[in-house]
């Protein structure tokens, strides 16, 4: 006769944790872990809105929108809502003045910085199209792709382009003095001439010059 087959059953091991740890320490870890992480993301937001700089484009309904929702400053008048007017405009760069519906707060704002009495969005955007090689009528095809404000008049951007022609050409008559009283102590020589051949960038411009 057969025996009786005996069915084998392994041992089961015990769990011991992760030896590396001390037990207790991941529920702490994890609490710790979400309260500094909630901190962080609040300083971070913080830190996010006081370090926000350059220029946005937005839809005015969506700002007519945001102001609708915020409440007067003055302390006189707590339930009144603010709404926007359009003051004036010079290309790019608006003027615009909240107001109160129910009393007579008024604060005016301008939607570009000011540099030398100019705005400096329209600077900027005439002097990138100076770079890419357009000029006023690509401007112009831009801004109605973009459903942007007209652009500047011929005049306003003949004068924008006078004004970035003389910072250039100042800032490159500075690179150049700089350069020639970099070679002048390198080549030991203050009162004399020195030849200096220099290289430009670009097929069209290669020239030699003399430095005195």
């Amino acid at each position: 006769m057969m025996g009786k087959c005996r069915s084998y059953r392994p041992r089961k091991r015990k769990f011991h944790e992760n030896q590396n740890t001390s037990p207790g320490t991941a529920s702490s870890n994890e609490i710790m872990t979400v309260s500094s992480l909630k901190l962080q993301q609040r300083n971070e937001v913080s830190n996010i809105s006081e370090h926000l700089t350059g220029n946005r484009l937005i839809d005015l309904e969506i700002l007519i929108g945001i102001f609708s929702l915020l409440c007067c400053p003055t302390k006189m008048c707590t339930a009144g809502s603010l709404y926007l007017v359009e003051d004036s405009r010079f290309g790019l760069s608006s003027n615009f003045s909240l107001h109160c519906k129910n009393c007579s707060f008024i604060s005016a704002f301008c939607t570009s910085k000011k540099l030398d009495k100019t705005n400096e969005l329209n600077t900027r955007f005439v002097y990138g199209l100076r770079l890419i090689g357009r000029g006023i009528s690509a401007g112009r095809k831009l801004c109605a792709v973009l459903n942007l404000p007209p652009f500047l008049s011929k005049l306003a951007f003949r004068q924008q382009e006078k004004k970035l022609l003389s910072a250039a050409i100042s800032i490159g008559e500075k690179i150049m003095n700089d350069a020639a009283k970099g070679i002048r102590q390198l080549k030991k020589s203050i009162h004399g001439t020195v030849n200096c051949g220099v290289s430009v960038d670009g097929t069209w411009q290669r020239v030699v010059v003399f430095l005195r």
